[in-house]
């Protein structure tokens, strides 16, 4: 994985943290307020040397 980037500009996410074998990321969700927040997630395909976007659609809802 290289980076995660979203719409986010009411910060309900915290920082990304992206682990050691780079296999992972991970980050907080603060879960404040119904937000539909865009996410994709960038991964480096290391055979072909291309970047690829996988964007999973996030729904924030609170309890």
């Amino acid at each position: 994985m290289h980076e995660l980037v979203s719409s986010d500009t009411e910060n309900e996410f915290g920082s990304a943290t992206k682990a050691p074998d780079g296999k992972s990321i991970s980050l907080m969700d603060y879960n404040n307020k119904p937000l539909l927040i865009a996410v994709s997630i960038v991964v480096l395909d290391k055979n072909r040397n291309v970047y690829i976007s996988c964007d999973p659609q996030v729904l924030n809802v609170p309890n």
